[in-house]
């Protein structure tokens, strides 16, 4: 769960906020340690892993079961509501409210990123093109973009592994990757006439 601070002022003395949530699966491999390897034996090591979700909800402290984010994760915020209370009002309050989301989870990639936790179910749960998300949720996928774009995140492939900014990571058939050496793609960007000012490399 991410929680951050509202840019919205509600009208008590305590704060609001906004927040997002991807459901954790836990997976469990065995992992010699010092004391295992001594008995003869090994221990598990949990690792967590991100899992998406069929539909994420929208919450205003309680789901708006009429409002679709289209979405793979849930969030929160206090939304001003329609009548009824399942879904939300096109007005620019809730812009800003998704707004501060998009702040909220770009922000927070690369914790996730130290935390091991950029994989691809973790991809497969934050927002992309082929996702039916309208606007403002939009705003949250451009965050998103924005962040993998610029930011070491992105896993890099091959021994060296580590991740770097998308921008400088090619996209390839496993041919290309196999009879290509990664500094023959600075040709190819030279080629093509793409200017990069990080050596590139290929996407995981």
């Amino acid at each position: 769960r991410l929680v951050g601070p509202s840019s919205v002022h509600g009208q008590g003395p305590t704060p609001l906020s906004v927040a997002a949530a991807f459901r954790l699966v836990a997976q469990q491999s065995p992992q010699r340690s010092p004391r295992s390897a001594t008995e003869g034996g090994e221990g598990l090591e949990t690792k967590w892993s991100v899992e998406p979700l069929q539909n994420g909800d929208v919450c205003i402290y309680f789901p708006a079961v009429k409002e679709s984010s289209g979405l793979r994760f849930h969030v929160h915020a206090p939304f001003a509501s329609t009548v009824a209370r399942d879904s939300i009002r096109d007005d620019t309050g809730n812009v800003q409210l998704v707004a501060d989301l998009a702040l909220l989870i770009a922000g927070a990639l690369p914790a996730l990123c130290a935390e091991g936790l950029i994989s691809d179910s973790l991809l497969a749960a934050l927002p992309n093109e082929d996702d039916q998300i309208v606007h403002p949720y939009t705003l949250i996928r451009d965050a998103v973009y924005e962040a993998f774009n610029s930011q070491s995140i992105t896993p890099v492939w091959g021994s060296t592994g580590g991740y770097a900014p998308a921008r400088s990571l090619v996209s390839s058939p496993s041919e290309f990757r196999n009879w290509l050496d990664p500094s023959d793609l600075l040709e190819l960007f030279r080629l093509v006439e793409i200017e990069t000012d990080q050596f590139p490399r290929w996407i995981r």
